[in-house]
């Protein structure tokens, strides 16, 4: 398997209170505003993975990050917050990667390996985000930005129009390609079930991985009629 994706770092934006520098005399060892809402990302990042948004109270993320819910009101005003928050972060590391790839001036066909393989890895090693990606796409309850689905469009625009009028592709709908992609890339990092059924290992496994990794991505070539 390909080495392992950059850690999932959360967004460093300015909050009222938060990302503050530590105040003369603050006792040791006490958490900073930044640290704390970090805490709270990463403990609800877990638990809606494991139990889904709806079995999922404000007072199981509280307990799991280890504050009071008091004090988690003061970073967020609702669980649907929290869950944006989590969507959004995980959004923003995948923008990471894509911008890293294309930084790397490819040939395109090896651009859209290099993406396929490095959004696979990366979902590989965040498997509660790749979980959670999965839910939000079947949530009837909390949904992500309709804005984020159309920048994602935008940037296979951006990318497949023009390789395509250069006779570089078949023509393809970008928003199909990136609802396919999508879920063929959650679909099959989620589904270890089906792997363990069929041939007794999953992906944990470094060469079932590799194995299924190589699969995606020629089903995305395939797709683009460029394999």
């Amino acid at each position: 398997m390909a080495t392992r994706s950059r850690r999932l770092e959360p967004p460093r934006h300015a909050r009222r209170g938060q990302g503050t520098a530590r105040r003369r005399g603050r006792p040791p060892g006490r958490a900073t505003g930044e640290e704390t809402h970090d805490r709270i990302i990463d403990a609800a990042v877990k638990i809606f993975a494991e139990r889904g948004y709806g079995s999922t109270s404000v007072r199981d993320i509280a307990e799991r990050a280890r504050i009071r819910v008091s004090t988690l009101y003061h970073y967020f005003r609702s669980k649907d917050d929290m869950y944006a928050e989590v969507q959004r972060r995980v959004d923003l590391a995948a923008r990471d990667i894509v911008a890293a790839c294309l930084d790397e001036d490819l040939e395109f066909r090896d651009l859209v390996q290099r993406l396929i393989e490095k959004l696979f890895d990366f979902l590989v090693t965040h498997p509660d985000e790749a979980r959670l990606a999965f839910e939000a796409s079947l949530s009837r309850i909390a949904r992500g930005d309709p804005g984020v689905t159309r920048e994602w469009v935008g940037l296979a625009e951006g990318v497949l129009r023009p390789a395509a009028a250069r006779g570089r592709l078949k023509e393809i709908d970008p928003a199909l390609f990136v609802v396919s992609m999508d879920g063929l890339l959650h679909w099959h990092v989620v589904n270890e079930a089906a792997y363990r059924r069929n041939g007794g290992r999953d992906l944990s496994d470094a060469e079932t991985a590799e194995r299924v990794k190589r699969h995606v991505v020629q089903m995305a070539l395939r797709g683009l009629g460029i394999e």
